[in-house]
């Protein structure tokens, strides 16, 4: 099953809400609270539902080398 993450950091409220307009499934922020006051989504953030380095971990792939 895919799912639609969107990084909203910075935050930009009209980014968020087109992505959760969108069909976001999750919303990558710095602070889980602004995303809720946008409605129901599921947030990654130190006070979020899914908490980074615990829950979730990142990495950036800038090329096939790497």
């Amino acid at each position: 099953m895919k799912e639609f993450w969107v990084e909203c950091r910075p935050w930009v409220k009209d980014i968020a809400t087109t992505a959760i307009e969108s069909g976001a499934d999750t919303l990558v922020v710095d602070l889980a609270k602004s995303a809720r006051e946008l409605g129901r989504v599921r947030t990654v953030a130190p006070d979020g539902d899914l908490v980074p380095e615990r829950d979730v971990f990142t990495c950036r792939i800038k090329d096939k080398e790497s």
